[in-house]
């Protein structure tokens, strides 16, 4: 991950998540997954991760790491509407 392997990093840890599933260290390796994801602009891949990692295990030292993630590959994926001035003035009108 380190390197920018993001998408070689997505492989490793789904190796890892897959071939170790009791591993202690599965929430580590789920937030660095969806960390990889995020770097790839894959957003929606990265919330479900993340998503998964705060509800399989809320009380992992990662989890509001992964909380911040989740939101922030849930805003990436729903870009805000551009300002429309107009529509301010008339919703707010000036005394």
């Amino acid at each position: 991950f380190q390197s920018g392997q993001y998408a070689d990093s997505v492989k490793a840890f789904s190796s890892l998540i897959s071939g170790y599933p009791q591993s202690t260290y599965l929430p580590e390796a789920m937030y660095w997954q969806g960390n990889a994801y995020f770097a790839l602009q894959k957003y929606k891949e990265a919330a479900a991760v993340e998503d998964r990692l705060t509800r399989q295990y809320p009380n992992s030292t990662r989890t509001p790491d992964a909380l911040l993630s989740l939101a922030s590959a849930q805003t990436a994926q729903h870009p805000r509407r551009k300002f429309d001035p107009h529509f301010t003035a008339e919703a707010v009108p000036e005394n």
